[in-house]
């Protein structure tokens, strides 16, 4: 359950696709035995139940506090 760059999915990671869109990662769950992410996508749509594959890549991290 990693991105491309091998970084584990966390809320408000900047992610991007395969296609270079880019989003915001709003939560990450377990579905049914996977793992999965909700996005909000810049151009405004939001992405529910995304498998967590390696077509995802870690563009930032919010540092935490």
């Amino acid at each position: 359950m990693t991105y491309v760059n091998n970084e584990t999915p966390m809320v408000g990671d900047r992610i991007k696709d395969e296609g270079g869109r880019r989003g915001t990662v709003n939560s990450v769950g377990l579905y049914r035995g996977i793992y999965e992410l909700t996005i909000k996508w810049d151009e405004g749509a939001v992405g529910i139940r995304n498998p967590i594959t390696e077509e995802f890549t870690l563009v930032t991290r919010r540092a935490s506090y």
